[in-house]
């Protein structure tokens, strides 16, 4: 489900971001329901994350 609004803005769904982090979905839904991730809702009941945001949440997490 990438969907481009501009060339830094893609949005990344719940199934790539997994594939990308080589995590669970049941992971990803639980860093959202924990405010820990930064998704945003996508079609209204689907979320998704930009690919920016998820870049900075990890680098914010390696330097922890």
């Amino acid at each position: 489900m990438t969907t481009h609004v501009g060339t830094d803005r893609e949005i990344l769904g719940v199934a790539e971001i997994c594939a990308e982090l080589k995590v669970h979905e049941n992971t990803v839904y639980r860093w959202i329901a924990e405010e820990d991730f930064p998704a945003i809702r996508v079609g209204g009941r689907k979320w998704g994350v930009r690919r920016a945001e998820m870049d900075w949440w990890l680098d914010q997490r390696r330097d922890a």
